[in-house]
């Protein structure tokens, strides 16, 4: 992220979205788009064809029932294919809808694969990751394998809206206090800030959060502690909101980022 010489502000340069069904993605895509109008940042959304789907509705003996009228039918692969072009086309003219009239610079791609997998991996150079809340997509799991914050939401974003933030006490205070400060001002919080915490006991929680606020004392850290991961989620989901995952430091010789599995297409807004 770049800072504003004269305002100290931060300006994130570039933010990923991670799209797929549309009603699932659209808070996703509406946060996205917000954050990045009043930021200045360029956005990229990547639609991501789920590769797994495609290959089950190769099955001959796979079937799908309607979520309204309960009717089996048997899945084809390319009639999926078919519908998946016309989610991404449709998510597309959605973005274009929301960036009229505004000095939104965004670019669309569209790639095969895995989401959590392709969207991280997209993120490589990016600022901030931005996706739909996925019950498997745990902060655990995300923060070991991202290198970026990732937002999750799971209903329309509204600016000032409160949010929370998740680590691990694995974060070193000084990493977390910079990017505590630095999402604040990215989302257009104050400083005070929620933080749902991984940690063994309460006495190395209080230890860790008094070294952030040492880093960082502007900031009026509010802590719920986790002990495990499954204490972790329930924290997060009796408190409804956005979710920043903050990325926690690589292992030694870790790869940067996960192997794309598929070449994207792209697009760029006109």
């Amino acid at each position: 992220m770049a800072r504003d010489a004269a305002t100290k502000t931060l300006k994130p340069r570039r933010i990923v979205v991670g799209l797929e069904a549309l009603p699932r993605s659209r808070a996703a895509l509406h946060a996205a788009a917000e954050i990045a109008a009043r930021t200045e940042a360029e956005l990229l959304a990547l639609f991501v064809e789920d590769a797994n789907l495609l290959e089950w509705a190769g099955l001959p003996f796979a079937r799908e029932v309607g979520y309204t009228s309960a009717v089996s039918r048997t899945l084809d692969a390319v009639a999926m294919e078919r519908r998946l072009r016309a989610m991404s086309q449709e998510a597309e003219r959605s973005l274009a809808a929301l960036a009229r009239g505004t000095p939104l610079r965004w670019s669309y791609q569209v790639a095969r694969g895995a989401l959590m997998t392709e969207l991280l991996a997209a993120a490589a150079e990016s600022d901030l990751v931005v996706a739909a809340a996925l019950a498997e997509w745990t902060p655990r799991r995300l923060a070991s394998s991202a290198r970026t914050a990732v937002l999750l939401v799971q209903e329309l974003v509204r600016p000032g809206t409160p949010v929370v933030a998740a680590c691990s006490s694995a974060l070193p205070p000084a990493d977390a206090a910079r990017m505590l400060g630095d999402m604040a001002s990215v989302l257009g919080q104050d400083h005070e800030v929620t933080l749902a915490l991984l940690c063994e006991t309460p006495e190395a929680a209080a230890r860790w959060a008094g070294e952030v606020q040492k880093h960082a004392p502007e900031i009026r850290l509010k802590i719920l502690l986790a002990r495990d991961e499954a204490e972790l989620q329930a924290r997060l989901a009796a408190l409804r909101r956005p979710v920043v995952v903050l990325p926690e430091p690589p292992a030694s010789g870790a790869p940067s980022q996960a192997a794309r599995s598929s070449r994207p297409r792209s697009r760029r807004s006109p």
